[in-house]
């Protein structure tokens, strides 16, 4: 018998931990954790930490951590400004004031959160501040600086007014750009919006389209590149709306109409004009889908 037939240590090891965490109860798992947070190094230690508090934020228990006062959010502006002009900061300080501006975030406390957020990254995103790292900027910071750079998208997104929204969003991705990619930042800032329940009708009229705009897609090429991407953009639009008419989700009909219009805006072919109405054809027995497709533009 080889060993490749009885699987190597690592997965026998794999295998045995996993049958031994599903034996735990969660007051187990609890004690456990906590008995071995003191073996662990400090940049291991920050990442749990981060994993555990944004989970259990995201619980249904409502439990929300405590952020930054004024006067601490103050202090880390005056920090970063201080670091900016002498070019350099401690990792372990950074750590701790992004550490504080997730808090805040977490605690939806978006407005402390920003300052935080805009006071550091754009600086340790465009190599201003230099915190010792020879490649990346994970390898000295505990948190991951992706994260934070997708809860700063965010908290611009919630606070900005719905008129300078897409240009304040465009600023702020232009600024931390380096440290993260485009569409995880997008598809975070749908994730929290509709979570908030912030995307009204004639907001996301506004920005679906600029979604096109974001990514730098002025319209579709051309051949079979041109119908595919637009095949998928509306296959995605109809799996919206399949999904909140199944589930009966009123309040998110108004995103799913706004999908289907930014399809409609790029495909000025016969085809784009006819397949809204089929849509409304297919969905004739849902009225208030049909007043949000007209509102966001849809075809009588």
């Amino acid at each position: 018998m080889t060993g490749r037939t009885r699987g190597s240590p690592t997965e026998r090891v794999s295998s045995a931990t996993d049958a031994a965490l599903d034996a735990l109860d969660a007051a187990e798992l609890r004690r456990l954790i906590r008995e071995i947070i003191p073996w662990l190094d400090e940049p291991t230690y920050a990442r749990l930490a981060n994993q555990l508090v944004d989970r259990a934020a995201r619980t249904p228990s409502e439990w929300r951590p405590g952020g930054p006062t004024d006067a601490e959010v103050s202090e880390i502006v005056a920090f970063a400004e201080a670091a900016t002009r002498v070019g350099c900061a401690e990792p372990s300080e950074v750590d701790d004031y992004l550490r504080q501006g997730s808090s805040a975030f977490l605690g939806r406390d978006y407005p402390s959160a920003l300052r935080v957020f805009r006071a550091l990254l754009p600086s340790i995103a465009n190599a201003d501040i230099d915190l010792g790292q020879h490649e990346m900027i994970d390898e000295v910071l505990g948190v991951d600086v992706l994260d934070c750079a997708v809860q700063y998208m965010v908290c611009t997104y919630v606070t900005a007014a719905p008129p300078d929204r897409a240009e304040d969003v465009l600023a702020a991705l232009d600024e931390v750009r380096a440290a993260g990619r485009f569409w995880a930042l997008l598809a975070e800032m749908e994730r929290v919006a509709l979570a908030r329940g912030t995307k009204r009708a004639d907001d996301l009229s506004v920005w679906c389209r600029t979604l096109l705009k974001l990514a730098g897609v002025t319209g579709p090429g051309e051949g079979r590149a041109r119908t595919a991407m637009l095949a998928a953009m509306r296959n995605a639009a109809e799996r919206r709306i399949q999904a909140v008419t199944g589930s009966k989700r009123r309040r998110h009909y108004g995103h799913a109409a706004a999908l289907a219009l930014a399809c409609g805006t790029i495909d000025p072919t016969p085809e784009g004009r006819d397949w809204p109405a089929a849509l409304r054809q297919t969905y004739r027995r849902y009225p208030a889908l049909q007043r949000e497709l007209s509102g966001a533009g849809g075809v009588d």
